[in-house]
């Protein structure tokens, strides 16, 4: 998880979304691994490059999903943030 992660991260730095969104997507299908606060970041990542690439339902399902982790969190800043991006 931790190398798809890092992978994606260089991916997006260097403006290869495609490469980032698959990247991503690879570290989220080891995800439950991981803390709820981190696993929801992933997830925010994720949305953001899935809807550069154009990979919209990807995107509305990750940051649906991350929203809600940041509501079991009772984190409503992120949880607010994330409803209008």
């Amino acid at each position: 998880m931790e190398y798809a992660a890092e992978a994606g991260r260089r991916a997006a730095a260097a403006s290869s979304h495609r490469e980032a969104a698959a990247q991503y997507a690879t570290a989220l299908r080891h995800a439950d691994r991981v803390e709820a606060p981190r696993r929801a970041a992933l997830l925010d990542v994720c949305a953001e490059e899935a809807h550069v690439t154009g990979l919209y339902e990807e995107a509305v399902e990750a940051r649906q999903s991350a929203r809600q982790l940041y509501h079991t969190l009772d984190d409503p800043l992120r949880e607010d943030l994330r409803s209008r991006g």
